[in-house]
């Protein structure tokens, strides 16, 4: 048994290793790189309008939130988990934080509720999910459904504009130069999540549970506590992205966070992380946000119906997660 467990206490050290950071990720982020760089170049072609400085802040400033969210994701995905309540647990954050400055409460305070509520559902979902051994399929979907009723519950399905100061909507409105605060605010959940990932004993134990559950338990991690960690993680960067929808938009709108879900997890496997869990890295979920952010806006000023937008980007993401399968077969 102990010689069982030593070896499961090296599989673990070593998990991030073989599959965080391993050839395949590498490859696979070199080929989505390349598949952007080529979006890049057609779009420039196709519209004088796009490879300009102020369309590229433009669309930074578009994906900021959804790779806050997707940063969330992108942990939880690792642990080979799903967190499909992210799209309504924002829109639930900001309209209450949109609910108790209306009602005369201060910033802080309002902003404090809103991601306890984010960290409450995400909490929640670990819970249920790590203590009662429903999926997570299952668990989150019920969340999103709960999330997305309490939402209209509240507000009656109309928007909360009334009262919000100013300095609440410098989070999604303001600059620091030319920069849009919430690109700012995207960048550091990057450097955060990568720090988390490749630096931390943390995010070792996160590819470990992820790459092999068991052989994680065997070696002394409490496997309950970093899923439920992960997707504590999860609800607070998605609530944090729908508070700053909320402070973009003036006004807390019930549907702001119906696009966050498919986006989010569309980057995060666009970015190579494996849905089978134990694979990823930061750097690829940036590149598959930048992917969604730029196929949106080259479409947009293509003059592409929305509806057609959904059907490319959704056929985009079908083939970067055949192509990863088709890799990871080939690779073992």
């Amino acid at each position: 048994m102990a010689e069982v467990a030593s070896s499961a206490q090296e599989e673990a050290k070593n998990n991030k290793k073989k599959k965080g950071f391993s050839n395949l990720s590498l490859q696979h982020e070199l080929s989505v790189l390349i598949g952007l760089m080529v979006l890049v170049g057609i779009f420039s072609l196709l519209s004088d309008r796009f490879l300009t400085l102020n369309n590229l802040i433009s669309v930074a400033n578009q994906v900021s939130m959804v790779f806050i969210i997707s940063v969330g994701m992108t942990i939880v995905i690792i642990l080979a988990g799903m967190d499909l309540s992210v799209g309504s647990v924002a829109g639930l954050a900001g309209m209450i934080t949109a609910g108790f400055l209306s009602a005369g409460h201060g910033v802080l305070v309002a902003l404090l509720v809103g991601l306890l509520i984010g960290a409450a559902v995400g909490f929640f979902n670990g819970l249920v999910i790590t203590k009662v051994g429903i999926t997570d399929f299952i668990v989150t979907l019920a969340t999103m459904s709960i999330a997305h009723g309490f939402i209209f519950a509240y507000t009656g399905g109309y928007p909360i504009y009334k009262n919000i100061p100013d300095t609440f909507l410098l989070l999604g409105q303001g600059y620091i130069g030319f920069v849009p605060i919430p690109v700012i605010l995207a960048l550091i959940a990057f450097a955060a999540g990568h720090f988390l990932l490749s630096r931390c004993r943390l995010g070792t134990y996160f590819y470990a549970v992820g790459g092999n559950r068991e052989a994680a338990r065997l070696s002394g991690i409490n496997v309950d506590r970093i899923r439920l960690l992960g997707y504590v993680i999860s609800g607070v960067l998605a609530a944090f992205a729908g508070i700053i929808m909320t402070s973009r938009l003036g006004s807390g709108q019930p549907t702001a966070g119906d696009t966050f879900l498919f986006d989010a997890i569309g980057a995060t496997v666009l970015g190579g992380t494996s849905l089978m869990g134990g694979e990823g890295t930061m750097f690829g979920t940036v590149i598959g946000v930048a992917i969604i952010g730029i196929i949106s806006n080259g479409l947009t000023l293509l003059n592409v119906p929305f509806f057609y937008q959904e059907v490319i980007k959704g056929l985009i993401i079908v083939l970067a997660v055949a192509y990863n399968s088709y890799k990871s077969m080939r690779n073992r």
